[in-house]
């Protein structure tokens, strides 16, 4: 099991270990939703980490070409 999803689920096992009013009668219901959402937002972080990852790959040289961040010296006697 992923580390995160363990943690999501004993923090959601963790909250609902004291049943607060109301929510008695859902019972699993609620559980296997809160579930779903978690697994649906581990999946966005992970397709977004793949989308950053790919931003750096991408963006990580510059073009090649001319280095117009460099001035070279004049050479000897010309300013």
């Amino acid at each position: 099991m992923d580390p995160r999803r363990l943690v999501i689920f004993t923090c959601i096992l963790y909250l609902l270990a004291v049943p607060l009013p109301g929510t008695i009668a859902l019972g699993g219901r609620k559980l296997a939703m809160m579930i779903d959402v978690a697994d649906q937002i581990a999946r966005r972080k992970l397709l977004m980490v793949g989308k950053s990852r790919m931003d750096v790959e991408l963006n990580d040289y510059p073009p090649s070409g001319a280095n117009n961040r460099h001035d070279p010296p004049k050479g000897p006697g010309k300013l």
